[in-house]
């Protein structure tokens, strides 16, 4: 088998998994599109490499595989701050309904102030 054969298989597996966790209701559909991306980007990356070495000449990169890396660890970032994002929204309206939640006690603890 080989690395093409290899690559597309993998992406066939991810999408597979996507798919399986996306009907089980453990993967929210936000998520859904930038797993498919990833999946089909290293399925068309591992079946066609030469697309990397044209885009790397196409941007005057000197050694090719290196701009997978790159553009890979820019994804990983970029992901890594939606998921902050994400964090930190969730926090606070944890936050508000917390504070919500303790004037509801206390206003049924005391109804007639």
């Amino acid at each position: 088998m080989t690395y093409q054969h290899l690559s597309a298989l993998f992406g066939l597996a991810i999408t597979g998994l996507i798919f399986y966790l996306l009907r089980r209701d453990h993967l929210h559909t936000r998520h859904v599109f930038w797993w498919l991306a990833v999946a089909t980007a290293i399925a068309v990356f591992g079946i066609y490499p030469q697309l990397v070495d044209h885009m790397a000449q196409f941007l005057k990169i000197g050694y090719p595989p290196i701009l997978v890396l790159v553009v890979a660890i820019g994804f990983i970032l970029v992901k890594l701050l939606t998921i902050d994002l994400q964090q930190a929204q969730h926090e606070r309206k944890i936050r508000r309904l917390t504070q919500q939640l303790a004037l509801l006690e206390e206003q049924q603890r005391n109804p007639h102030e």
